[in-house]
């Protein structure tokens, strides 16, 4: 997989959210990508479980959004991953409801912790969140 330079996945992440919100994305972990479409994630260990943190799911198809992810399943695999989660400000994409047909739980949430300040263009209030995880 092609690399995208850091502000590509900046500018895209800001079109589907807000101004300046990519400050709280972290881009510093893997971001394997197809094309324009990337997952952007990280690995932690807590309490000796590896856990997945997906940071920010961008795709401009189904068909990338499963490629990219059976390459991450395979990666995970690999790294003995255990559980999985992910936090997006809502947004049109459908991101949410493909891993929510994929058996993620998700659930509506009002969050107020951003790290940075930024505006919402995508007529969704800032706080208005969507939290995904494995159960």
């Amino acid at each position: 997989m092609d690399g995208l330079k850091k502000v590509e996945l900046q500018r895209l992440i800001n079109e589907e959210n807000g101004t300046n919100y990519h400050k709280n994305v972290n881009l510093s972990g893997y971001v394997p990508n197809r094309g324009k479409s990337f997952i952007a994630f990280r690995l932690l260990e807590i309490n000796n479980v590896t856990m997945v943190y997906i940071d920010y799911i961008y795709t401009v198809s189904k068909e990338d959004f499963y490629q990219l992810l059976t390459w991450c399943i395979n990666f995970w695999q690999g790294n003995n991953v255990k559980y999985l989660y992910y936090k997006e400000h809502r947004r049109q994409a459908t991101v949410i409801k493909l891993l929510k047909q994929l058996g993620m739980d998700i659930k509506p949430i009002k969050y107020h912790g951003w790290k940075y300040d930024w505006t919402s263009t995508n007529g969704y209030a800032e706080e208005d969140v969507l939290e995904a995880h494995t159960v």
